[in-house]
C-alpha cells in the first residue's frame, strides 16, 4: 500500500491522522532509502538535459556512493554532476526528526517538494537558491535578513557576522561568492542545565545542529530558532574544503 516506501513500519495501532505525528513521537530514521524518489522529482522540474549540481551523499559511511543515484537510467545518472566552486541547485533530506531532543523545529531553507506517508514528511526537497521559489517566499528571507542585520552583531568570524534576532540566530556573509554555501554551517547549543540534553549527549554538553543557508543579492543567510531554555554558550562554524569542522565563532549570551 505505500511501496516503494514499505520499509517504513508502523503499527496498525499507532496514530497516523495527527500530521507529522509519528515523526514527533518516534524514530523515523532510515537511511535515506527513500530519496531516489526526490532525485526522479528533480528529473521532472530541472530543464531538459542540463547538468543538476548535487553533492555525492554517503550511504553507511562510504564516500561518493549514491546508490538512489546509481538505480536510475544512465542517462539520468549523467546529469547528476558536483561543481564546489558553485551553490548546490537542490538539497535532499530523507531522515525523520523526533521531537525528543526539546529543540524547536526550524526547517529554514525554502522546501520545493515533499514526499509523505501515513500524514508524516519522509523526504523534502529544498534548495539554496532564491530565484527558484515563489516570490513571496523569497521576500520573506530578504525581510529577515534586514530585520536581523539592523541590530549589532553579537559576534564576527570566518568571514561572516552573527546576530541575536528574538527567538533566531542569525549568521550573514554579505560578500557571497557562488560555492560559499558548498560547507554546511555547524552549531553547537550548550544548555546551562545538562539535563536538557538527551542521555547520549550529556557526556558531549551540548546539542550538534547541520544548518543550511541561502543566497541571494550577493548575500548569505542562515538562521535557526533557538530554543526557550538557557543556554550557556553558542558556537557556529562549518566544515572544512578537507570535510574536519572549523569551528570560528563563538557567541556571547
Amino acid at each position: 500500500q505505500i511501496h516503494p516506501n514499505q520499509y517504513l513500519y508502523f503499527n496498525f495501532l499507532a496514530d497516523r491522522k495527527t500530521p507529522e505525528g509519528l515523526r514527533e513521537r518516534y524514530e523515523t530514521d532510515y537511511w535515506n532509502m527513500m530519496l531516489r524518489q526526490g532525485y526522479e522529482h528533480i528529473l521532472r522540474q530541472a530543464p531538459p538535459a542540463s547538468a543538476i549540481n548535487m553533492k555525492p551523499r554517503e550511504v553507511h559511511s562510504r564516500a561518493d556512493i549514491n546508490r538512489n543515484v546509481q538505480i536510475l537510467p544512465a542517462a539520468a545518472r549523467s546529469r547528476f554532476t558536483y561543481d564546489p566552486s558553485r551553490d548546490l541547485d537542490f538539497h535532499l533530506k530523507g531522515r525523520g526528526h523526533t521531537a525528543r531532543s526539546g529543540l524547536p523545529k526550524d526547517t529554514f531553507l525554502p522546501a520545493l517538494h515533499r514526499i509523505k506517508v501515513y500524514n508524516n514528511t519522509m523526504m523534502t526537497l529544498s534548495t539554496s537558491d532564491l530565484s527558484r521559489v515563489d516570490p513571496a517566499v523569497a521576500d520573506a528571507y530578504r525581510a529577515l535578513h534586514r530585520a536581523a542585520t539592523a541590530g549589532t552583531p553579537a559576534a564576527r568570524g570566518g568571514g561572516f557576522n552573527v546576530y541575536l534576532h528574538g527567538d533566531r540566530l542569525a549568521w550573514v556573509k554579505e560578500a557571497c561568492e557562488p560555492g560559499t554555501l558548498m560547507r554546511e554551517f555547524l552549531l553547537r547549543l550548550y544548555p546551562a542545565d545538562p539535563r536538557r540534553l538527551p542521555e547520549f549527549r550529556q557526556h558531549w554538553g551540548y546539542f550538534e545542529l547541520g544548518a543550511r543557508g541561502v543566497r541571494f543579492d550577493g548575500k548569505c543567510l542562515g538562521a535557526r530558532r533557538l530554543p526557550d531554555f538557557a543556554l550557556a554558550r553558542i558556537r557556529l562554524g562549518q566544515h572544512g574544503p578537507d570535510g574536519g569542522v572549523l569551528w570560528e565563532v563563538e557567541v556571547p549570551l
